[in-house]
C-alpha cells in the first residue's frame, strides 16, 4: 500500500519533517470542452479565433496517457517549453505521482498526489495559488463541425498556475492551512531506543549460561520499576496480562507461546510471525486507488514510541531459546513478563543505568559460580600454544 508519513495540516495536505509539502487527491485535468485560441492548435496560423477542443474519456484515462504522467515534475506556472533532462533542473519544484482515474465525485477527472519541495511554491501555494494546468504533449483532429478532438495525450509536466484553463475544480483542495505541524519533543524515544539497542548488543555474543542469568537479571531490575497497587496485599497469584494496545497483545501471544507446555501445531512458528509483524514483513494489504497517510503526529505520541521495532525484533530472537530452555516454569514467566513489560510499557524503563546495574550483578553472579577458575594460568597455557610467543614452537 501507498503511504505518505507526514504532519496533517489540512484534510488532504502533509508537511514532512523536513518541511516538504504533500498535496492528496489533486484533480490534474479533465474530461470534456476547453476553449483554445485556433493559433494554439495551429502555430503556422495567426488566428486569434477561439475554438472548442474536445478529451474523452477514452483519451485522458488510457493506460499511455495515465502512465505518462506518473513521477513528472511540478512546476510554478508553465515553463517556456516542455521540459528535458537538460532543463529539468530550472523549472522542477517536485513530482507528480499516484496518477489515477477520478471517482465519486471526481468522476472524469485525472487525480494525483504533488510532492513539492520547493520553499518558494510551497509558500505560495499555502498563500492561496492553488489551481493545476498539465503541461503535455498530443496530437488535435478537426472534426468538421468547428471543434477538435485530443489524441494520443503523453504528460510533459504539471504546473500550479494562477488561473488554469481547465477551471477552478482542477486545482490543488483546501483552501486555506487549517493548522500548523505540530512535532513532538524525541529525546524520550531516543533514551528508550538506546536502551533496546545495548540491550541487544550485549546478547549478542554471549553464551547461553550468561544469556539465562542477564535475562534473569534484567527481570529482577525490570521488577523494581513495577507501579504499587492500592488494593490489600494478597497471596501471589498468576497474572494474565491483557487489555494491552495491538503491539502488546502481539507480545502477550508471545507469553503464552513460550510458557506453554506443548508446542502449537500450527505449520508456521508463531513466533516467526510475530518478528515478522515487527520488521514490517506482515502481507500487505490489497492496495487502494488513494494513498495511505501514516500520521507522524499521532505515531510520535503513541506508546509504542519508546522502542524501535526491528531492535524489539533482534531481542526476541536473541533471547527466544534462553526463554526456551529455562526449566523452571515460574523463572520463565518472570522472565517472560519482564521481557513483555520492557518491550511494552516505556516507563517501566527510565534509566538505562538499570541495565547496567544487571549486567554488574550478573558479572559477579557468573565470578561466584566460578571461582575456581585461575586466569593467570589460562593466560599462560595460551602463551604457551602461541607461536608468536614461543619463538614459532607449538
Amino acid at each position: 500500500m501507498l503511504a505518505y508519513y507526514g504532519y496533517t495540516i489540512s484534510p488532504n495536505q502533509i508537511e514532512t519533517g523536513e518541511g516538504f509539502l504533500i498535496c492528496r487527491n489533486v484533480p490534474i485535468a479533465r474530461t470534456g470542452s476547453m476553449d483554445y485560441l485556433e493559433s494554439e492548435l495551429n502555430p503556422a496560423g495567426s488566428s486569434s479565433k477561439m475554438v472548442k477542443v474536445m478529451r474523452s474519456p477514452e483519451e485522458v484515462f488510457s493506460e499511455a496517457a495515465l502512465s505518462s504522467f506518473e513521477g513528472k515534475p511540478v512546476t510554478n506556472e508553465h515553463p517556456p517549453e516542455l521540459l528535458t533532462p537538460e532543463t529539468y533542473s530550472l523549472y522542477a519544484k517536485g513530482h507528480a505521482q499516484n496518477i489515477r482515474k477520478g471517482a465519486g465525485e471526481w468522476d472524469g477527472y485525472l487525480m494525483a498526489d504533488l510532492h513539492i519541495q520547493d520553499e518558494e511554491l510551497i509558500q505560495a501555494v499555502q498563500g492561496g495559488k492553488r489551481e493545476i494546468s498539465c503541461g503535455y504533449d498530443c496530437s488535435c483532429s478537426d472534426n468538421g463541425d468547428g471543434t477538435y478532438s485530443q489524441h494520443d495525450i503523453r504528460g510533459n509536466h504539471v504546473a500550479v498556475v494562477t488561473r488554469g484553463r481547465a477551471g477552478k475544480n482542477v486545482a490543488i483542495l483546501d483552501s486555506e492551512k487549517k493548522i500548523e505541524a505540530n512535532r513532538p519533543e524525541r529525546k524520550g524515544n531516543m533514551k528508550n531506543s538506546l536502551f533496546f539497542k545495548l540491550f541487544a548488543k550485549a546478547v549478542k555474543d554471549a553464551s547461553p549460561e550468561e544469556l539465562e542469568s542477564m535475562a534473569a537479571d534484567a527481570a529482577d531490575a525490570l521488577g523494581e520499576e513495577e507501579p504499587k497497587k492500592t488494593e490489600p496485599a494478597a497471596p501471589p497469584v498468576k497474572e494474565e496480562v491483557k487489555d494491552f494496545s495491538s503491539l502488546d497483545a502481539k507480545l502477550d501471544k508471545l507469553m503464552d507461546l513460550l510458557s506453554a507446555k506443548k508446542e502449537p501445531e500450527v505449520d508456521q512458528d508463531p513466533l516467526d510471525g510475530l518478528i515478522k509483524s515487527l520488521t514490517g514483513e506482515a502481507e500487505e494489504p490489497a492496495p487502494s486507488a488513494e494513498a495511505k497517510v501514516v500520521p507522524a503526529e499521532e505515531l510520535d505520541g503513541c506508546a509504542t514510541k519508546t522502542a524501535d521495532k526491528a531492535v524489539m525484533a533482534e531481542v526476541i530472537k536473541q533471547l527466544r531459546p534462553v526463554i526456551a530452555g529455562i526449566k523452571d516454569s515460574a523463572d520463565k514467566k518472570a522472565v517472560t513478563d519482564s521481557l513483555i513489560a520492557c518491550l511494552s510499557d516505556g516507563s517501566a524503563v527510565s534509566d538505562i543505568a538499570k541495565i547496567a546495574a544487571a549486567t554488574q550483578k550478573n558479572a559477579a553472579r557468573l565470578a561466584d559460580k566460578k571461582p575456581g577458575i585461575d586466569l593467570d594460568a589460562c593466560q599462560s597455557a595460551y602463551d604457551a600454544m602461541n607461536p608468536h610467543k614461543n619463538g614459532g614452537k607449538k
